[in-house]
Order: structure tokens, then sequence, then C-alpha cells
């Protein structure tokens, strides 16, 4: 199905890459590079099934020639630490055909590049047809039809790349409705889109993809504590995604059966007042039953039981129809009552049989969708718990603290044990066994509790975030020392015209 990627990068000549060398790449074509003087061959590449340029009306003719428009870029940047081009990486939906996708990454390009002033070339890569995905370059220069001009910084802003996010996002959508396909995406995170059902999937990329797949192929094991949090997530997402559809399915089962159920009830209400009508024998039991009717609606007139109705008189008291013929009135007394004979009677008590057996039934059912409401509770509590299980085995893995404190809740490290605690006086809500992977709640934790699965989420992206921090840094300290050293020869290809 269609999934949102949206990565957009700057090539820069301080990483040592080359405009050039990134366009033969991504065009899958053998391109000139005049300011390294080597040729970058890449026309043996497969799956590029379309490249084009697209330009201001005013470009001159020179920027719809590939070599030409990424050589004179190349001129045109004199430092050695020159931003040459901007790079998206964009996934196309699966569910498209190559036409489609085609008007769909020109829609894109013209209203979010080239109307803004860029020269943009793109090209669209088909080498595995589970990722289709488009390339794009665009200039950082103005230009007219004198070449290019002045770098123009609002491009760099961060609402512009903004906008061409949630842009990429109505485009997809639009192409997705207009070829008939029910799928659509979302650049937002899965907490801004509300949705609480599922944890955000990890991207592996497609260095990780294509080591999975050899291996695979060879009948051998990845172990990658990456690989593994991955495959955990994807289980539970699948497993919640199962989950909702046999709540779906089973409420609507039990909305429908209620649905019957009160029609039944209504049809042996009708029943039941006809055979008490029938059974009278005479006005005042008809009274009775008239009264019986009427509790808790004082200003009823009439009342039907099939094809007979019960009428107020003008006299205040009840009479019996079956349509415009009166079977039992207050006038006739027990002269129509001798209408009523031993037949009817027999009926009557057979009828009254039937229904406490019928009402035994029901009281069967309402038990055994009591029990079934129970069993939906149960599940849904496991899967809640599957969750807490996840996020709490990621927060021990990259939380050193013993204790921390976030919203309402307390949350203690005991070894490879952690304690979620309330601070409003519930006690221990939850304890999870990172080793043998197990959660405890306790029935102070309802299906309506669930703050602590947000507090505990927030804890964890907080300390995943100082890990990063921290591990960037190192990373920073190691590149200033390397940068110390003699530099290498730099390759002739592009370093990063990997998908």
């Amino acid at each position: 199905m269609a999934i949102y990627h949206h990565h957009a990068q700057v090539i820069s000549r301080s990483a040592g890459r080359s405009a050039v060398a990134a366009a033969a790449y991504r065009a899958g074509a053998n391109l000139y590079d005049e300011r390294l003087d080597v040729e970058h061959c890449y026309a043996q590449k497969k799956g590029v099934v379309h490249s084009e340029i697209m330009a201001p009306p005013d470009a001159p003719a020179w920027v719809l020639e590939r070599q030409s428009l990424w050589n004179v870029v190349e001129a045109s940047e004199k430092r050695r630490d020159s931003q040459l081009a901007r790079d998206f990486d964009l996934a196309l939906p699966v569910e498209l055909s190559l036409p489609q996708r085609l008007d769909l990454v020109r829609g894109f390009v013209q209203e979010q590049l080239v109307d803004r002033g860029m020269v943009a070339d793109f090209s669209i890569h088909q080498d595995n047809a589970k990722n289709p995905h488009v390339h794009i370059m665009a200039t950082m220069r103005t230009i007219d039809a004198n070449g290019f001009g002045k770098k123009e910084r609002d491009w760099n802003q961060k609402e512009v790349l903004q906008t061409q996010r949630a842009a990429w996002t109505t485009h997809v959508n639009r192409a997705l409705e207009n070829a008939g396909q029910q799928t659509r995406v979302d650049h937002r995170r899965l907490e801004e889109q509300g949705v609480t059902d599922r944890l955000p999937q990890l991207h592996l990329g497609v260095t990780a993809t294509g080591m999975i797949e050899r291996a695979n192929s060879q009948q051998m094991v990845l172990e990658h504590p990456r690989l593994s949090r991955f495959h955990e997530i994807q289980q539970f997402n699948e497993s919640m995604v199962l989950l909702n559809r046999e709540i779906a399915e089973e409420t609507a089962r039990l909305a429908a059966a209620q649905q019957e159920a009160a029609r039944q009830l209504q049809a042996q209400q009708q029943q039941e007042a006809w055979g008490r009508a029938m059974a009278a024998g005479a006005t005042p039991r008809l009274q009775a039953i008239w009264e019986s009717e009427r509790a808790g609606r004082p200003k009823l007139k009439t009342v039907t039981f099939g094809d007979y109705q019960m009428r107020l008189g003008e006299e205040g008291q009840p009479s019996l129809y079956r349509g415009d013929h009166l079977v039992l009135g207050s006038v006739a007394g027990a002269e129509s009552a001798q209408g009523l004979t031993e037949q009817a009677c027999r009926s009557v008590e057979r009828w009254h049989t039937l229904s406490q057996q019928r009402a035994q039934e029901r009281l069967q059912q309402q038990l055994a969708e009591q029990q079934q409401q129970e069993r939906l509770q149960q599940w849904a509590r496991q899967a809640w718990g599957k969750q807490m299980a996840l996020i709490a085995g990621g927060f021990l893995r990259v939380q050193k603290q013993t204790e921390y404190e976030v919203k309402n809740y307390r949350f203690r490290r005991n070894g490879d044990t952690l304690t979620i605690e309330s601070k409003d006086g519930r006690g221990i809500l939850v304890t999870y066994h990172h080793s043998s992977n197990t959660v405890t709640m306790s029935d102070h934790c309802t299906e309506v509790d669930r703050d602590y699965f947000q507090a505990l989420e927030a804890a964890w992206q907080a300390a995943k975030a100082e890990a990063t921090k921290a591990e960037e840094a190192l990373k920073a300290t190691k590149a200033e020392a390397t940068a110390t050293k003699k530099p290498t020869k730099k390759s002739t290809k592009d370093k990063g015209g990997r998908d």
C-alpha cells in the first residue's frame, strides 16, 4: 500500500560530492564533469524508467540539457564548501501506473519548485517493484534569460520545507483518489493525527532491506537490536489491526442482535397484550390491561397489538378493535365476553408458556453477550499490556536513571524490572520484567486509564533524544579529529548517490 516518505537534503561540495555525479547516477546516464575532468558513467544502471528536466519559462534553453546544466552549476560555485543543489527523495504509491506517477511528480515539481524559480531535474526509479520512488535535484540560485543569479536564501527556510511536505501529501492523495484507490497518506506524526492504537514504524533503508533479503535467500538469520525492534513494532501493529477488526465485527454483530431482540420483544409484547385482552373475557379485565399499558404514559389513547387496536372510548373505558370491527367494548360488557371461546383461552395459555420460554432465552442471550463483552475488554487489556512491554523495553534500553517522574506517574527501575506508580494514591499500576518480557497490570488500571502509556513514551522519546544528541556530539568530535589528517584522493563517483 502507499506510504509517505519525503526526504530532503543539500548536496554540498564540503562533503566531497559533485552535482554532475549525482545527476548522472539519478538519471542513469554518462556525464562529463568539467571541474573534476572525469566522466561519471552510470548508463548501465538498471531501474531508471524516466528522467526529465523542468524549468521556468524565461530560463535559457541550455538548462534542459543535463550535462550543461550541472556543469554550469558547478562552475557558478567557487567556495570549497558551496551548496550545489537541493536533493529530494520521495516515495511513489505502488497503486499507481507509470503515467499516473509522472502526472503526480510533474504537478508537484511545477507547483513547489519551478513556480518558485528553480530548475528541477527528476528521475523515477523502479528497480524494486515494492519501492518505486523519485529523485529530484533542484538548483539553489535564481535564473533568468542571462543565466543564474544570486542564491535565494528564502528557499532554505524551515517553513518552505514544511509547506512542501504538506503539498506532497495533497498531491499523492489527489492522485490516489483520481485512480479510484481508497488508500491515503499523511505527513503528520501519529500523535498529531490522533492515532493511538499503533506505534510508529522504524525506517530500515535500502541497505538494511537488501541485507535482509539476501539473508533470507541464503536461509540466514540477521540479529540486530534495531531489526528486532522493527519486527516487534510490526507484529504489534498487525495484532492491533486484527484486534480492531474483531472488535468492529463483534460490535456490529451485537448491535444487529440488539435490534433483532428489540423487534422480537415488541412483537411479543403486542401478542401478549392481545392474549391478555382475549383472556380477560370482560370489560374490568380489559380496563386493567389498558391501565398497565398506560403506566407512565397517561396521555396514551391508542395501543396497537398486531391486527388489533385498543382505543380509549368516550366514557374513559377502552375498547378492542380488529380493523374497524369492534371485538370487545365497554358497552357490550358480558355479552361481548361470550365471544371468547374455550379454544381461544387455550391458545392464550399456550402463548403465555411460549412467552416464558422466550424470556428465559433472552436472559441467556444477555448473559452470553455480557461474557463476550468481558472477553473483548480482556483482549484490549492484553493488547495494551503488549504495547506497554514494547515501550517499557525501549525505555529500559536508553534510560539510565533509577527513578524518573513525568506527568502524574513515577517510574522506578530495579535491575531489569520497571514499575509505574501513580502519584494520586492508587499505588503501583504496572510492573514490567524485561528479562521475561512480561507485564503485570493492577486492578486500578482500567481501559480508560491510558495516560501512563503516553507518559512513558514521552520519557522514552526524551531519553532517546538525549542519547542521539550525545552520539551526534561524539561523531562531530571524531570528524574534527579526522579533518586534521591529510585528505585522501576523492572518488569520481557520487558518494551520496545511493537510493
